[in-house]
């Protein structure tokens, strides 16, 4: 199965995104605090989705941009936090968008391939 490359490049990001955040959640917040749960559980469900991005499951992006915003909202949360928070949450939303960027990008590239390839087939049949 032919995969396109920007689902492959956004599965990478997606992936490391996820690692990250895991482990400095470990490092960063008692596991005794139920944010801890969330984010392993969160973490989890990126990482899961981020294997099916990478194996190009098209329907794929679309949580993906749910996780992105709700990323956003513990983002905003965070920067009442300390700087290491700011510095993170910034990096795991930039890793974030420019893997929902590579996403939307390939859909389009391949609904461009798509329609001109039905154009040559219907210009040979006539």
């Amino acid at each position: 199965m032919n995969v396109h490359p920007n689902y492959r490049n956004a599965g990478i990001l997606l992936k490391l995104f996820t690692i990250g955040t895991l482990l400095l959640s470990f490092i960063t917040t008692p596991m005794y605090n139920i944010v801890a749960y969330v984010i392993v559980g969160v973490a989890f469900v990126q990482y899961f989705l981020a294997h099916l991005v990478q194996n190009g499951k098209r329907w794929t992006r679309y949580p993906v941009v749910a996780l992105a915003l709700l990323s956003l909202v513990f983002a905003v949360i965070g920067f009442t936090m300390n700087l290491v928070w700011i510095v993170i949450n910034i990096a795991c939303l930039a890793m974030q968008i420019g893997a929902i960027v590579l996403l939307f990008s390939a859909s389009e590239a391949t609904s461009e391939e798509s329609a001109s390839a039905s154009s040559d087939d219907s210009a040979v049949d006539q």
